[in-house]
C-alpha cells in the first residue's frame, strides 16, 4: 500500500483525484494534490479550491479540507485527524507531529493561518478558531515530560484551545492545558499556560496580563467609512498609482441607486457593511464586483478587484470568494 501511494504521488492532480476517489477518498473537482506529495490517507475529503502543495508528507487517518483550505509545500504532518476550514492556510515548513491516540487532532478554523517554522504537537487536541494568526516559529505542545515520572519527575498533558480572532505573533510557546479566549493578543517571545481571558493582552515569560486597551469598543459606520477611504488610498500608493484610474471602489446602500457600468477600462467594486440578499448581489454584479464586509465574502470580482480584496488582508480583513 505504501508503494501504491508513492506511485500515485507522481501523477498530475487530476489523475490522482480519479484514482484516490476510486479507493474511498472524496476529492471534488477543482481540488488539487500536486505531484511529489506523499499522502497515504484513505479518508481524504477535499472540497473544490482546496490544495496540497508539492513535497508534503501527511500521515493521518482522517483529513478534511474545505474550500480554499491550503497546505503549502515542504510540510510534515503526522496526526490522527486534521480538519482545515474554508480559507485556512498552513504555510511552508511547518512540523505537526504526534502519536495516533484517540484525542490526536488538529482543527483550524475559517481564514486562520499557521506561519512557517511552527512546531505543533497535538496529541491531546489542538483547536484553532476562525481568523486566528499563529506567527512563525511558534511552539504548541499538548504533552510534556522527560525526567522519570515514577521518580517524581514533572509531567504535563492536555489540550490547547485558541478561540476566534486571536493574534499570536512570532516565537510564542504554548504549553498543555491552555485556553486562549477570543480576540486575545499574545506578546512575541511569550510562554503561555492556563487561561487567557478574551480580549486581553498577555506577554512575558511566563505570560501575564498587560493592562492596555487593544480593541475599540464599537466602531460605527462613519468610522468604518473613514477607515475604508484610508485603505483605498493606501492600496493606490502601494501599487504606485497603477490602478488609480482603472478601479472605482464605493459603498452601496441601496440597489436602486445608480450603479453605473463596468467596462474594459474601469472596474466597479461595490461594498456594504450590512450585507446583500442573493438577488441583490446578482443585480449589483451586472455593474461590478461586490465585497460584503458583514459576511467577509466577495462576489464577481474582476482582476483588479481581486487584487484589492487580497490587499485587505494586510489590514486583517480576510475576505473569501463566494
Amino acid at each position: 500500500m505504501i508503494a501504491f501511494f508513492i506511485i500515485i504521488s507522481l501523477f498530475p492532480s487530476t489523475i490522482q483525484r480519479i484514482i484516490r476517489n476510486a479507493f474511498g477518498a472524496s476529492i471534488a473537482r477543482g481540488a488539487r494534490i500536486l505531484p511529489f506529495s506523499f499522502v497515504p490517507v484513505r479518508d481524504l475529503k477535499m472540497e473544490s479550491g482546496s490544495r496540497i502543495g508539492p513535497f508534503v508528507f501527511i500521515r493521518s487517518k482522517h483529513v478534511s479540507m474545505q474550500r480554499g483550505a491550503t497546505i503549502r509545500s515542504l510540510n510534515f504532518i503526522k496526526v490522527r485527524s486534521i480538519s482545515l476550514a474554508e480559507g485556512s492556510i498552513i504555510d511552508p515548513i511547518v512540523l505537526i507531529n504526534c502519536d495516533y491516540g484517540p484525542r490526536s487532532s488538529l482543527k483550524v478554523g475559517r481564514s486562520s493561518r499557521i506561519f512557517s517554522f511552527c512546531v505543533i504537537e497535538p496529541s491531546e487536541g489542538v483547536t484553532i478558531g476562525a481568523h486566528v494568526g499563529i506567527g512563525g516559529q511558534c511552539l504548541i505542545f499538548c504533552h510534556g515530560s522527560w525526567p522519570n515520572y515514577l521518580e517524581g519527575g514533572p509531567y504535563g498533558k492536555g489540550p490547547v484551545t485558541i478561540d476566534d480572532e486571536v493574534w499570536i505573533p512570532w516565537r510564542v510557546m504554548i504549553l498543555p492545558n491552555t485556553q486562549i479566549g477570543a480576540r486575545a493578543v499574545i506578546g512575541a517571545h511569550s510562554l503561555v499556560r492556563g487561561i487567557v481571558p478574551s480580549g486581553q493582552f498577555y506577554s512575558g515569560v511566563p505570560a501575564k496580563l498587560i493592562p492596555v486597551k487593544l480593541w475599540e469598543s464599537e466602531v460605527d459606520e462613519d468610522s468604518k467609512r473613514l477607515r475604508i477611504d484610508q485603505i483605498i488610498e493606501s492600496f493606490h500608493i502601494f501599487h504606485e498609482e497603477k490602478y488609480r484610474g482603472a478601479i472605482r471602489i464605493r459603498e452601496i446602500r441601496n440597489v436602486t441607486q445608480d450603479l453605473g457600468s463596468s467596462s474594459a477600462d474601469l472596474e466597479n467594486v461595490f461594498f456594504s457593511f450590512d450585507g446583500f440578499e442573493k438577488d441583490e448581489r446578482e443585480k449589483i454584479a451586472v455593474a461590478g464586483g461586490v465585497i460584503d464586509f458583514s459576511s467577509l465574502r466577495t462576489y464577481s470580482l474582476r482582476p483588479i478587484g481581486s487584487i484589492f480584496a487580497e490587499f485587505l488582508s494586510s489590514y486583517g480583513i480576510r475576505v473569501l470568494d463566494e
